[in-house]
């Protein structure tokens, strides 16, 4: 599995709000699309007086992540930018495979 960064931004903070009362339920309801064959979310953090936020992910490819994301994205109208990333051990070793 590979690892991705994710960034999302609300248009206006009437957004955030909006979307924070959906978001809510779905994690006191047990965040069951965090998790799932192909995708887990590590780690989620918020910044709610800019209406920004970032997760860490770990999936099988992109599709997978925008499965998880596509819910958020209609009902939020956010902008989300996503990233794969590599590890400490992944990025030396394409390190050394590539530049030494």
């Amino acid at each position: 599995m590979a690892l991705f960064f994710g960034e999302w931004e609300f248009p206006s903070q009437e957004n955030t709000i909006e979307t924070c009362k959906v978001f809510a339920e779905y994690i006191d309801n047990g965040a069951k699309g965090d998790a799932f064959e192909g995708f887990r979310i590590l780690y989620r953090l918020h910044d709610l007086h800019n209406g920004t936020g970032i997760f860490i992910a770990e999936a099988d490819d992109t599709t997978k992540v925008f499965d998880h994301d596509a819910p958020f994205i209609k009902m939020g109208k956010c902008k989300v930018k996503v990233r794969q990333m590599m590890t400490d051990s992944e990025c030396v070793e394409a390190y050394k495979r590539n530049w030494r």
